[in-house]
């Protein structure tokens, strides 16, 4: 050429999508050419829009909701967690108009169920990371923003979104971004109040490290990423010059700061065994657990790198959406008593005021039903030697009856006085005395939350369900109980301020009771 110049030469090329020249210049190909045409069949009652985030760099993400009904009652839909979710793509691909990842989003709308906002965010090599991280964390400050404008919101958010129930997954690449915003709002660097980020969830995430580990050295039968373009989109991504021991691809590398001071949420971290980062994220859930963190490890043995977005209506996206859905113990406390149907909960007001209960507390309440009509005060008599336990089980309208307990001589002397609404069944046995035929006071029926007299079970995370003989026998093989003098009773006393510490812990923690009651810092 004349003048003594050459022409710029190609010095990354990533499977003749992405070439990277010499001379800076990018030239890019269609990515739809590394695989087939997909199609996926949409979500029945799935909403989606796109909507610009970051106006000054044209970044949009997709929001994804169920179509809003009107209870057939009236009222209002209850509020939804928001699901922030980053496409993968080695920081180089990607977008969130990929057939199988708008899919996956609309399953998860419908299904978590949730507000689901799928962000694009720059990729390199134009935009080299930090810039992607950035972006992430330009999602939630837009959200942020959002949740202060009240009425003025987007509309969707106003009507559906729960901003104090915030989730942030990514796959692949949008993995690795989780992580990093989840350590900038952990270290204090991000504040985005009064959003409330509740959990994370890390899908075959995308790390990196200049030492090889077993499963890069020699890839699992099926692997089809390799190591070499693993190589490669580090290359293509990182500030030039950057190993793959950079904090953004090594969390645990010689420069990365500690994450021991870093406050994370529960954490799910999904690996697949046929994926050449198994034992890199392995590694990186056994260190987080190390310095105490909440992680949960799901292994897919025979599943491979970006599993779901691949096969996103396939039985193993399955499980792992049912997985998805236990993130966090308010997840669970929350769905647990959702399901209670109309043969525990009394009524659809006492399950909203669960479910939803109004702002502050009176008298020491924290739960506020409506009060019955006209109460009436009713005179009852208990056994007066109470000598067994089971003495407490029984009352009398009838003064000077024998105590109901076979083994117990006792008298039902004790007077007690029980309050019965005037509505409800406190007149069952129909003769006029507002007395029931059962020999339990009768306002175990006409108040509360539940029917009857039912023994409800709390998990450590908060699972609530109703218990029975059978249940309790399946409870104690789950935990392998043989022997049932072996476990420890301990009574503990529930307020304002214990009330207050299981919500903490529920946010960060899936043994919230043993965290409260028995943890090694409870003052008893």
């Amino acid at each position: 050429m004349s003048g003594g110049h050459t022409a710029p030469q190609v010095v990354e090329d990533y499977r003749g999508i992405i070439q990277l020249f010499s001379d800076g210049t990018v030239v890019r190909s269609d990515a739809a050419a590394l695989q087939p045409p997909e199609h996926f069949p949409d979500v029945p009652g799935v909403q989606w829009k796109d909507v610009v985030y970051d106006a000054t760099l044209g970044l949009k993400l997709r929001m994804y909701r169920m179509a809003v009904a009107t209870p057939a009652g009236g009222g209002t839909e209850r509020r939804l967690p928001v699901l922030v979710c980053f496409h993968g793509g080695g920081y180089c691909l990607g977008t969130f108009e990929k057939p199988g990842f708008h899919s996956c989003c609309q399953r998860l709308a419908s299904e978590l169920p949730a507000v689901v906002l799928s962000a694009d965010y720059r990729l390199g090599p134009e935009h080299r990371l930090p810039a992607a991280i950035d972006d992430g964390e330009a999602v939630l400050s837009w959200l942020r923003g959002h949740s202060l404008l009240g009425p003025g919101a987007d509309p969707w958010l106003a009507e559906s979104a729960d901003f104090a129930r915030v989730f942030i997954a990514g796959e692949s690449a949008g993995g690795n971004l989780a992580h990093h915003v989840a350590v900038r709002l952990g270290s204090g660097q991000l504040s985005v109040d009064p959003v409330r980020v509740v959990g994370y969830m890390l899908l075959t995430p995308f790390f990196g490290g200049a030492e090889r580990t077993a499963t890069e050295a020699e890839p699992p039968a099926g692997a089809f990423f390799t190591p070499e373009m693993s190589d490669k989109l580090w290359r293509l991504s990182l500030p030039e010059g950057a190993t793959r021991d950079h904090p953004v691809a090594n969390p645990f590398g010689p420069d990365s700061p500690s994450l021991k001071p870093v406050a994370f949420p529960p954490v799910l971290v999904v690996v697949a065994g046929r994926d050449i980062l198994h034992d890199r994220t392995v590694h990186y859930a056994a260190r987080l657990k190390g310095m105490e963190k909440p992680v949960e490890l799901a292994i897919f043995e025979e599943e491979k790198h970006l599993f779901l977005s691949l096969q996103p209506w396939g039985e193993p996206a399955n499980e792992l959406i049912q997985i998805m859905k236990r993130v966090g113990s308010i997840g669970k406390l929350y769905g647990s008593v959702e399901e209670l149907d109309a043969t525990y909960v009394r009524s659809a007001d006492a399950r909203n005021v669960l479910l939803a209960p109004a702002g502050g507390f009176v008298s020491g309440k924290l739960l506020q039903l409506p009060e019955p009509a006209a109460p009436v005060a009713k005179e009852v008599y208990r056994c007066a030697s109470s000598s067994y336990t089971q003495c407490y089980n029984y009352v009398a309208t009838v003064r000077n009856l024998p105590c109901q307990v076979n083994q117990c001589a006792g008298k039902m002397t004790k007077a007690v006085v029980v309050v019965v609404p005037s509505t409800g069944s406190g007149d069952s046995d129909g003769d006029g005395d507002g007395e029931s035929a059962s020999s339990e006071p009768s306002a175990a029926a006409g108040a509360g939350f539940v029917h009857g007299v039912v023994t409800y079970t709390v998990m450590d995370d908060l699972t609530v369900a109703p218990m029975s003989t059978i249940s309790g026998i399946t409870l104690l093989n789950t935990f392998g109980v043989t022997d049932i003098s072996s476990l420890q009773e301990k009574t503990v006393r529930i307020s304002y301020t214990e009330g207050l510490e299981m919500l903490k812990s529920s946010l960060q923690s899936k043994t919230v009771l043993t965290d409260v009651f028995l943890g090694k810092k409870r003052k008893t």
